[in-house]
């Protein structure tokens, strides 16, 4: 599986666990990623190995944020998965690993592959 996301909140984890970001902009945000995983997976006929390894490489046209700082925007897009039905829950049982990349590109998107 590979699906390309892109990036409507560019948000660092940074800004989570700061507490500058209202809780009500945080829900926002996690609606809006998982909007996205839905229609991508939509798309596709997606099967998921169990458990999965997922793969999270982030694309900046501008500044890169740091890797760990991506955080935030993975779990975001792990739980669209299970919104999505494509991950039946992101316990130890279905997703035991998860990779973090950071890439420099002409525009801002994320691709999700699963081994």
């Amino acid at each position: 599986m590979l699906i390309t996301i892109p990036i409507i909140h560019k948000v660092s984890t940074n800004k989570i666990y700061s507490n500058t970001l209202h809780w009500s902009q945080r829900k926002q945000i996690a609606q809006d990623y998982h909007i996205l995983v839905l229609a991508e997976c939509r798309k596709h006929k997606i099967e998921l190995p169990v458990p999965a390894h997922l793969q999270f490489v982030f694309y900046f046209k501008g500044k890169l944020l740091d890797v760990s700082n991506c955080s935030f925007m993975a779990k975001m897009l792990e739980d669209g998965l299970v919104h999505a039905g494509v991950l039946q829950d992101d316990t130890q049982k279905y997703v035991n690993k998860i990779t973090l990349e950071v890439e420099k590109a002409k525009e801002d998107y994320i691709t999700i592959k699963a081994e």
